[in-house]
């Protein structure tokens, strides 16, 4: 099962996949943004995975929107500044599969998907001039980019159905295009 963590307003409590608070436990130096240039390795999975009976997974990401907002006096929201944040500590790779370049390949994927998310949120955002109520816009696009992060894993199975896994590279890859402008 994936995690992705939700940070509202800047860091109220994170919110899994399951909806369920998922403690405080947050550090800086362990996260990675999202950036075109910069692509996740094996070394950014620094999480502890859990055992084999827990899962069978063989590895998770953990990413998500890292929301902050600015109001003026009449607490009208006059900035918002969206990222999407990558969770080294959160995130877990099994010792035995740090060799496999397609499952890093489709890791990386989950948190391009994310950043398509975090586009749109901002999209929206920019478009109602920063009249609209935040927390219903996040949670909307949150739930959003829950499903479709699930839809990735249930067609891909994990990453091993190569052709399907090639067909969402390149549906990600032309949803960042066309959301460029929402880049930051």
């Amino acid at each position: 099962m994936k995690y992705f963590t939700l940070f509202l307003l800047v860091l109220l409590a994170p919110i899994n996949s399951n909806g369920q608070g998922t403690g405080l436990e947050y550090s800086k130096e362990n996260e990675v943004e999202w950036n075109k240039d910069r692509k996740l390795t094996w070394e950014d999975f620094k999480g502890i995975p859990p055992s084999i009976t827990e899962t069978n997974a063989s590895a998770n990401t953990n990413c998500g929107f890292d929301v902050s907002a600015e109001s003026n006096s009449s607490k009208e929201l006059i900035a918002v500044r969206i990222k999407n944040i990558f969770y080294c500590d959160k995130s877990w790779v099994r010792i035995d599969k740090r060799d496999m370049t397609d499952l890093l390949e489709h890791e990386q994927a989950h948190f391009d998907l994310c950043e398509v998310y975090t586009r749109r949120l901002r999209k929206r955002v920019e478009d109602s001039n920063y009249k609209l109520d935040i927390d219903n816009a996040i949670f909307e696009v949150f739930e959003a980019f829950k499903k479709r992060q699930k839809l990735y894993d249930q067609e891909t199975n994990h990453s091993r159905n190569k052709e399907k896994q090639v067909e969402w590279l390149n549906i990600i890859a032309r949803e960042l295009l066309e959301l460029d402008n929402y880049s930051i």
